[in-house]
């Protein structure tokens, strides 16, 4: 081997050397900024919220689903639901939980998903880093400024934060150093699949991040064409125009994903609110901004973009360089990171809905960004002497900032502001020691104290927010043990495995009292409860509008079904769970077997999936009913919209045998609420109104149906034995707004007295109806639906099939969510199917024994996987025309070449 090879490997080996060193680094970093957790051995979540509602139940039911093959339906998504477009905003589609399925035997119990969590965390957080680090090399920043602008990216207070509570939002932070280095990649190597390959990964893993990261990317693209040489109206154009083909590319390769992700976001029962944007912030957000930059105030759980000491202090500097290209590029940070002052920029990047902050990693990238620029100008010698009188006197603003902090804000100055400001003093020490001294290894060493003193200052800033939103970890440990001993249990487990041992069919189950609403998730049954954000709309509309269930009142969830025993039985419960400690037991259900801890009930008048109605009801006539009758139609009509099965005959409403009693301000007893000359009710502390019960010992189901409105739109709750209703502020976005509030007195027909409670304030209550619904007609409406039933049912994943015998043309109502991505089939025929009763299949039969099937796939993945097949055929075409192109071009160079020079 020559000296020159020699020389090549040992420049190999040496690059790939520093390179892991970096990657190792990184890696004990982001562990480093968990140390929380791991020197407690606490878990890594808040035992309570999303972090547990939701996150750590969807790890192991999608891996179960997915692993089992059911990549499109699952029944225990609430009454049955979709997958790869219902999870698309968490996971379905996610490349990082695609990972975990070969593990999914570590996530199999709350327990396994709460160890998990923590590596998750840290390695995303590692991810982070390198992706920020290569974009920052791609740039040609020294090792030491990409490492620095990495921990402050990957290692923020934002990061841990989100993490911590919903770890899928924290995928944009780790695509979007990486989309920015491959379009870097892409100008610089003219290798335009590296930018769609990015593009596509973005736009599969997350539609709603994916937005977020291209309208960053957009802006960065503008300012990229602005730092090139030679630019022209044409050159822009064509510019724009190739990168728009790289992006169009990527997101139409990602269509199989992305078109279904979208069509969920369309069909969720969430754009009810309207929130008038204000041009600016109180003042309240302009005075205490500063202070949370530094980590020096209060952080509302909203707002966590706070940067080390050490970006306060490099960021002014960079008014200070002349260089052309940083100019332009720290113009673009200052204009960027001015947004963070403008409330609509809040709405713009959450689809111009509600403001939200989680797009401000964008502004944290910016920051990381540009803080890195500027170090690294230090290190090439930018920085006069002068700059350090600008150091010190940053230093000195910062402490006189915190000196009268208390007349600025009305805060008192903490220990953690004075940590803050010693890191400061430190960072500024070493900044000007850097800018003054000359020597190269003296340098270096500064150099590596300034990374390690980020390092440390970013473990602090972590640790500390942690335990200031959680609390002592030890406390919270303790807690976390609590919740896993006693929810998701062993015994928890088993029943629901006896009940399906003993009973294979298809059926839903009733658990009463249930701790989490996406408990049939993680114990895998059918049920009554879910709580996801783009849960179909249909069905949200059906339990909180159109049926007016008592759930909490915020969108996106719901649980059970307040013991409606017509709702339940229509909707195929067949079995109720519930706690030994509880005295309810449902009508019309015999006692099975006990658990040491639960009571396991079977519905004697269970209703399949499926039962034939042969009358209708259109939806306009159904809005007329108290909400009693609707329970009650279900088992006797099928409610359409106007001009829908006109084949069938009008059902009698008069047949309903719901009985209703509207109550008079004279009727009610009042105790500490006074009315006052407009009719408002002046309700104070322990107010409570009570009536009499008209139904006193008779078997069925009391109703309370009220209009009331709290006038100044606060939080307010109605509550009536241990059921209630809370109303979380009229206008608020996690508020649904209903016209009405009902709930079912049904558990309290022994009293002579009914009795509901009102929190203080002053309220307008418009009405209050009692509805009646009785036992004594539910055999016979039951026994008659049951008659003309689906029968021989089976069931996979995504299907089910069954056979109904019609004796005269009829509906055949399916307690199966409709979703255009149903394909119904009668007697083999394909067969349009209608949406029934709100949010319900409807198929017409006609009279005659028939078999009905149905086979689920999402909406729009067929469409979307064609797209993305064609695209990728056309660019994989488009790449052979070219790479041939360029053969024979140079081929005839070549042979140009050679018969010039004969």
């Amino acid at each position: 081997m020559t000296k020159q090879k020699v020389n090549s490997v040992n420049i190999l080996d040496n690059k790939f050397i520093k390179l892991a060193l970096t990657y190792i680094f990184f890696l004990l970093a982001a562990f480093s900024m968990h140390s929380y957790f791991i020197v407690s051995g606490a878990d890594f979540n808040e035992n309570c919220c999303d972090s547990v509602k939701q996150v750590s139940h969807f790890y192991p039911f999608l891996q179960r689903e997915f692993l089992d093959g059911n990549f499109f339906w699952s029944w225990s998504n609430g009454l049955g639901g979709d997958l790869l477009g219902g999870f698309s905003y968490y996971y379905s589609t996610s490349p990082f939980f695609w990972l975990t399925l070969p593990f999914a035997a570590a996530f199999d119990s709350l327990e396994g998903v709460f160890d998990a969590r923590l590596i998750i965390s840290a390695l995303k957080m590692f991810l982070t880093m390198v992706f920020m680090f290569h974009f920052l090399r791609c740039l040609k920043l020294f090792r030491s400024s990409a490492i620095i602008g990495s921990l402050v990216y990957g290692g923020s207070v934002f990061f841990m934060f989100h993490s911590l509570r919903y770890d899928f939002m924290i995928d944009g932070m780790i695509y979007l150093p990486l989309l920015l280095w491959a379009f870097e990649y892409a100008i610089e190597k003219k290798k335009g699949w590296v930018l769609i390959a990015a593009v596509f990964l973005v736009a599969t893993s997350n539609f709603y991040l994916a937005y977020i990261n291209s309208l960053y990317l957009g802006v960065y693209v503008l300012l990229k064409y602005s730092l090139m040489e030679n630019k022209s109206i044409k050159g822009f154009f064509s510019f724009i125009l190739r990168f728009g083909l790289a992006y169009a590319s990527g997101l139409l390769l990602a269509a199989f994903a992305f078109l279904p992700a979208v069509y969920s976001f369309l069909n969720v029962d969430r754009f009810y609110y309207e929130e008038a944007v204000p041009a600016f912030f109180d003042s309240w957000f302009y005075k205490n901004l500063p202070y949370r930059l530094l980590f020096m105030n209060d952080q509302p759980s909203i707002f966590m973009a706070a940067f080390p000491a050490l970006i306060i202090l490099l960021v002014p500097l960079g008014f200070l360089l002349r260089d052309k290209i940083f100019q332009k590029r720290f113009l673009f940070s200052l204009l960027f990171s001015l947004l963070v002052l403008i409330p609509f920029s809040y709405s713009l990047f959450n689809g111009l809905s509600a403001m939200q902050f989680r797009w401000l990693y964008l502004f944290m990238f910016t920051g990381a960004w540009m803080s890195a620029q500027i170090f690294d100008m230090m290190l090439k010698g930018h920085f006069k002497r002068h700059s350090s009188f600008l150091l010190a006197g940053i230093l000195l603003l910062v402490t006189a900032g915190v000196y009268f902090k208390r007349e600025l804000t009305g805060q008192v100055v903490e220990d953690r502001d004075l940590i803050m400001l010693g890191f400061m003093a430190l960072f500024t020490l070493l900044l000007i020691a850097l800018i003054e001294i000359s020597g190269k290894t003296v340098k270096l060493l500064i150099t590596s104290a300034i990374v390690l003193l980020v390092l440390l200052n970013g473990i602090y800033m972590n640790s500390f927010m942690l335990k200031d939103f959680l609390g002592d970890a030890a406390v919270l440990k303790q807690h976390q043990e609590e919740k896993l001993a006693s929810y998701g249990t062993q015994e928890e487990i088993e029943l629901i495995e006896t009940i399906k041992r003993e009973d294979d069919g298809f059926y839903r189950i009733m658990w009463d009292h249930l701790r989490e609403q996406n408990a049939p998730l993680l114990l895998d049954y059918k049920g009554f409860s879910a709580y996801s954000s783009l849960m179909a709309g249909n069905v949200h509309r059906f339990m909180k509008q159109d049926y007016n269930v008592l759930h909490w009142n915020s969108p996106s969830l719901y649980q059970n079904l307040d013991n409606r025993l017509y709702l339940e039985t229509a909707l195929a419960n067949k079995y109720f769970i519930k706690p030994k400690d509880t005295w309810f037991k449902p009508f019309g259900f015999t006692h099975q077997f006990s658990t040491e801890n639960y009571e396991v009930y079977q519905n004697d008048y269970f209703l399949p999936i499926g039962y034939l109605v042969d009358t209708v009801v259109t939806e306009e006539k159904m809005e007329t009913m108290n909400f009693a009758e609707r329970d009650q139609l279900l088992l006797q009509a099928a409610v359409v919209d106007e001009g829908q099965a006109d084949n069938l005959p009008e059902f009698a409403v008069e047949n309903l045998t719901v009985e209703e009693r509207m109550l008079l301000v004279e009727d009610l007893v009042m105790e500490n609420i006074t009315i006052d000359e407009n009719n408002m009710l002046i309700v104070g502390d322990g107010a409570s109104l009570t009536f009499k019960n008209p139904w006193l010992d008779q078997p069925g189901e009391v109703m309370m149906e009220l209009k009331i409105k709290e006038t100044s739109k606060k939080r307010f709750k109605v509550a009536s034995s241990y059921k209630t209703f809370t109303n979380n502020g009229e206008g608020t976005v996690y508020n649904y707004p209903r016209e009405q509030i009902v709930i079912n007195l049904g558990n309290q027909l022994s009293n002579e007295n009914l009795r509901f409670t009102l929190t203080p304030g002053t309220y307008e209550m418009e009405e209050l109806l009692l509805t009646f619904n009785p036992y004594t007609s539910y055999p016979e409406m039951v026994n008659d639906a049951k008659q003309q039933s689906m029968e021989n049912i089976t069931y996979t994943g995504r299907s089910v099939q069954g056979t109904v015998d019609a004796e005269t043309e009829s509906m055949l109502f399916l307690s199966v969510p409709y979703s255009k991505g149903w394909q119904i089939k009668v007697d083999g025929v394909a067969t349009e199917a209608l949406e029934v009763n709100s949010a319900f299949i409807g198929v017409p039969v006609s009279a005659g024994e028939h078999r009905v099937e149905l086979l689920y796939t999402t909406p729009y993945f067929k469409a979307g996987l064609w797209i993305s097949v064609l695209t990728l055929i056309a660019l994989l075409a488009g790449y052979i025309w070219i790479r041939k192109g360029t053969l024979n071009r140079r081929r005839n160079n070549r042979a140009h070449y050679e018969e010039k020079n004969l």
